[in-house]
């Protein structure tokens, strides 16, 4: 009863600081970028919190569970990504943002590589963010089932409600506060659990002498037998590139007060991804040895299972919030980004629409609104069919990601001979690239993102240094040469 009335209680503080955070959103920009006022604290949380999605909450758990030790290279890449992101993306944008009034990743490079690039960019993020509605609405399922008791297809429409609320009304104002409650709830929980899931297996030499019994590979730190070196560095350096340019976040610079606000509020998040990382790699391995008959269709249940029956009530339940604020975070900033991919990147540049009036800023709101309502509809759609286990979506989503959109940010914002034709011969290249690896079946246990990461580069470089192409327009060559100069 205890950890039903905590998450029944969590949930409806988060749409209360919804409902009061809509008396600060008059406009798309106040909507999307949270009028560019965000301090240190609010987003230095809200950032690592859209990272701390479904597949960290309880895929990454999983993982480390079935694959040992050698998983955690996961967050050495993350904050690797991280780091390329705050010296080449992060500063850039948040000073191109400032002059241009830019406020989507498209923004940038429909800046730099032309309105086709826009588009392209908004589709490649509509469509892989949608997909991802599945793995974090299937996450908190999981959750309600456990607790509960309720079925699946309950469980996803009372997540999108409470989701959908607070992000319709508050827009980022609400979701920047929320993830704050949120955050708090995640290091108190996870690390709680870490204490508690070691205590349970007789602390580290406890834990290393029952890994050993099950598994003595479960404890190489690289190149175990459960998962070929070449995957595991396939799925960190998918995971590393998608965070150099990931749109949840990257779309969050937009909203910083100044510039060294953007670089301490990512150092704040760097940290606290540092203790999560741990604390999940402490309760993955333990996760091994405590789960009864312990299997590969499993692993997303090892955080609730710890949570339910190795915590005090309270305790557990603040770790089963802490799931529960994982998923309502990525999914309301889900909800942000695919609506503005539309609304912002894709509407404004239909030929009809272009030749009407343009909206009032209310009209924007409003139509950002009504299309943020669809798009979580859409996502509950596609998340009552789940596409697979929630670790497996997200590292298939990621794959797409970091061979689309990374090399055409860093080149946008770092390369001045980079070419309209480079650019979007970049994104298709990589598309293709990541596909045609996947149909193929994956050869030589290599992970799809090094074809697409090789085809992105490609075109970027090779479509850019022909000779009969010139650089993209020399007016966007000024704004990032004076954006370079500001930093």
């Amino acid at each position: 009863m205890t950890i039903k009335v905590v998450l029944v209680m969590y949930m409806v503080v988060l749409v209360i600081l919804g409902i009061l955070s809509a008396r600060r959103v008059h406009s798309e920009s106040d909507y999307l970028v949270a009028g560019r006022g965000l301090g240190t604290v609010l987003l230095g949380v809200t950032l690592p919190a859209t990272q701390m999605s479904a597949g960290t909450a309880i895929g990454t758990v999983g993982y480390i569970a079935f694959y040992g030790y050698q998983y955690d290279w996961f967050w050495v890449a993350l904050w690797g990504g991280w780091f390329i992101s705050l010296t080449l993306i992060a500063p850039k944008m948040w000073a191109f943002g400032q002059r241009n009034g830019s406020m989507t990743m498209p923004d940038v490079l429909g800046a730099r590589f032309g309105n086709a690039m826009r588009i392209i960019s908004a589709i490649v993020i509509l469509v892989c963010f949608l997909l991802l509605f599945s793995a974090e609405y299937e996450g908190a399922a999981t959750v309600f089932q456990l607790v509960f008791g309720i079925s699946y297809v309950p469980c996803v429409l009372i997540v999108a409600l409470i989701v959908l609320v607070y992000a319709l009304l508050g827009g980022l104002f609400s979701i920047a506060r929320n993830d704050l409650l949120q955050m708090a709830v995640f290091l108190v929980g996870y690390v709680a659990a870490s204490l508690y899931a070691l205590h349970a297996v007789g602390g580290m030499t406890g834990l290393q002498t029952h890994l050993q019994r099950i598994n003595p590979e479960l404890l190489k730190p690289l190149g175990n037998k459960l998962m070929p070196v070449g995957t595991l560095i396939g799925l960190s350096l998918a995971t590393m590139v998608t965070f150099i340019a990931y749109p949840l976040d990257s779309m969050k610079f937009f909203s910083a007060t100044k510039k060294s606000t953007l670089r301490r509020a990512i150092w704040i998040g760097i940290l606290m991804q540092v203790i999560i990382g741990f604390c999940i790699a402490v309760i993955g391995a333990a996760g091994r040895v405590i789960l009864p008959n312990f299997s590969k269709a499993t692993m997303d249940d090892v955080a609730p299972y710890i949570a339910l029956h190795t915590m005090p009530p309270v305790l557990g339940a603040l770790l089963m919030a802490a799931v529960l604020g994982a998923v309502m975070a990525v999914s309301s900033s889900i909800i942000m980004v695919v609506s503005s991919a539309f609304c912002h990147d894709i509407y404004p540049f239909i030929p009809s629409v272009r030749k009407r009036s343009p909206m009032t800023e209310k009209g924007k709101l409003r139509f950002e609104r009504s299309v943020s309502l669809i798009v979580a509809i859409l996502g509950v759609m596609i998340a009552i069919r789940p596409l697979g286990p929630v670790s497996t979506i997200v590292t298939v989503v990621q794959q797409f990601m970091a061979s689309t959109l990374a090399v055409a940010m860093i080149s946008a914002l770092n390369w001045k001979r980079a070419s309209v034709s480079g650019g979007i011969a970049s994104i298709i290249g990589g598309f293709i690239g990541v596909l045609g690896w996947f149909l193929m079946g994956s050869p030589f246990a290599l992970s799809p993102v090094y074809c697409g990461l090789l085809f992105s580069i490609l075109g970027m470089v090779v479509f850019s240094l022909r000779p009969a192409v010139t650089p993209a327009p020399s007016i966007m060559e000024v704004a990032i040469e004076d954006t370079s100069a500001s930093l």
